[in-house]
């Protein structure tokens, strides 16, 4: 891009229009960003508000501080955090509005860290809701269909409370999805396809749940939110499955759908929706991550274009976290990148810029740049092509990106995987036998109900998934299980998933009478350490032991 055009032409005009942003909350913002605020949200009822990253604090503290300004002064009265899982975040929603549930339920998906920011904006909620009448007070959820094991939660307790009587295949499929883990075997997960047998298994689900919903002279809105993520099983399961989220057309199509629910559920909505840039941008193809799939904000703008505004959001250098464990990596700093040349027009720590405030930043805009897009490793931050004026109406830009704060889920994955090739003498017949012993303990400070699940996947040669077996474990048990391989096995995962748990212990693995080696047990967290020993005090007697603990 021409230096002199940036110079003489756009450096003036990003000064003029950029207005500051005050982000710790203890001074009053400049009136130029309330009022480029107030132009953008003017006669809007739908607010999107994207982040060029999963991992920078200044996106999720810039959110909290609008969100509290708009709720207060416009009657805004749903924040969605899109990605975050629809049929977990019931919880939330109750915490809020009701002061009982739970503050953290919602935060188990790939791409939703226990944001410290996020936290304190719950606790602002709560306490704003508090001594409210209802049509007052403020809605909190998610709208993402990443893992399915909340759904398919939701869908056994609903039909428990409402005597459907489901069948036997119906059942035991539920309660094994209900299990998957929630961690890194996830991720391996991902690269399998749909399970079409376990589809067709749910099928009879959906009519005995519409056909009791249909019955009812009303439901209440906890009853209707387990219904809804019901009904988003299905797109849960394929985007669960998906080859790739880049190419996934549930998701997205799946978030708009639950917050049409919410528009039916409460028809004076005013929504605030946080997600990634990617999800929330409006025009289709502008980013060229995914030219050709609908994203969340292409559905809002079909359906409700002059009710809707975007905010994105850019930063020119700095750091983000990746992770759920706080790895962090650097932004890149690139020539061409819209953060950068705001940079060399700005020295403006924090600033709010509407794309369209006049022709000549409209018609800039809109010419090529590329953008950041920081997702879920440092491999995936890379820079796109955007249209951004075309894309949003405003850029909330960040010279510095700070790593956000997390706090811990206390989650581990302890996985095996076995491959019948080079595993021939363990997995020589065509079952698999499972033996052992395991112990564990709950936190203290945690309500009881959480604990351990035990996954085995069956997977092809492609490493696409054939079938699983899932289901809890209990505390000081044996394992005692055979598993017939399903045809076409060629590898085999096994999965033990902890969540608030102060210690597990596992002793005495065999597959098949051979005993598993310590060394090809991985384990996945932030805070858990893996210990191995034989008998009570680390002499070399039995039992051999795998210990995972804080």
């Amino acid at each position: 891009m021409h230096t002199l055009y940036l110079q003489n032409k756009i450096a003036p005009q990003v000064k003029a229009h950029l207005a500051p942003m005050d982000l710790s909350g203890t001074s009053t913002d400049t009136a130029a960003f309330h009022q480029a605020l107030a132009r953008i949200v003017s006669g809007k009822s739908i607010v999107g508000f994207g982040e060029a990253t999963h991992g920078t604090a200044e996106f999720e503290r810039a959110f909290a501080l609008i969100t509290r300004k708009l709720v207060r002064e416009q009657g805004f009265n749903v924040v969605v955090f899109a990605e975050m899982n629809f049929a977990d975040t019931w919880q939330l929603n109750k915490y809020v509005l009701q002061d009982s549930g739970e503050t953290e339920v919602g935060f188990h998906t790939p791409y939703t860290f226990l944001q410290e920011d996020r936290l304190q904006l719950i606790e602002w909620i709560h306490a704003y809701n508090r001594g409210k009448p209802a049509h007052e007070k403020v809605w909190f959820m998610g709208a993402d269909v990443n893992t399915p094991n909340g759904a398919a939660h939701n869908a056994l307790l609903y039909c428990s409370e409402n005597d459907i009587s489901l069948p036997t295949e119906t059942r035991a499929a539920l309660t094994a999805i209900a299990q998957l883990p929630l961690y890194s075997q996830a991720e391996a997960l991902r690269d399998s396809t749909s399970l079409k047998n376990i589809l067709a298994k749910l099928a009879p689900l959906y009519q005995l749940v519409q056909q009791h919903a249909s019955q009812q002279d009303s439901l209440d809105l906890r009853q209707l939110w387990l219904a809804q993520s019901i009904a988003s099983l299905n797109s849960a399961l394929k985007s669960y499955y998906a080859v790739s989220h880049t190419e996934d057309p549930f998701r997205d199509s799946t978030m708009y759908s639950n917050l049409k629910w919410v528009l039916a559920q409460r028809p004076d909505a005013k929504m605030l929706v946080y997600a990634h840039n990617k999800h929330i941008e409006k025009k289709l193809g502008i980013s060229d991550l995914s030219p050709d799939l609908a994203r969340l904000g292409w559905h809002i703008n079909q359906h409700h274009q002059k009710a809707f505004a975007v905010i994105g959001t850019e930063a020119w250098k700095g750091k983000y976290v990746y992770s759920a464990e706080g790895e962090a990596t650097d932004i890149v700093n690139k020539a061409g990148k819209i953060g950068t040349t705001l940079a060399k027009a700005t020295a403006t720590p924090v600033g709010l810029i509407h794309l369209n405030a006049t022709p000549e930043l409209t018609d800039f805009f809109n010419r090529k740049h590329t953008i950041t897009v920081g997702i879920a490793s440092p491999a995936s931050m890379y820079s796109r092509t955007k249209e951004l004026a075309e894309a949003f109406d405003a850029i909330l830009y960040v010279r510095e990106s700070s790593p956000i704060k997390i706090r811990e889920l206390y989650g581990f994955n302890l996985a095996l995987e076995l491959d019948r090739a080079k595993h021939a003498n363990m997995l020589k017949s065509n079952s698999l036998i499972l033996a052992g012993a395991t112990s564990y303990t709950t936190l203290d400070s945690y309500q009881p109900g959480k604990g351990v699940k035990f996954t085995v996947n069956f997977l092809n040669k492609d490493k696409e998934l054939i079938s699983f077996k899932a289901a809890p474990v209990l505390p000081d048990s044996k394992l005692d299980h055979e598993f017939v391989f399903p045809d076409a096995t060629a590898y085999v995962l096994l999965s033990f998933t902890g969540e608030k748990v102060q210690e597990f212990s596992l002793a005495d693995l065999t597959i098949n009478g051979i005993p598993a080696k310590e060394k090809d047990l991985i384990l996945s967290s932030k805070s858990y350490k893996k210990s191995y020993y034989k008998g009570n005090n680390m002499q070399a007697t039995s039992p051999t032991v795998i210990r995972v603990s804080l």
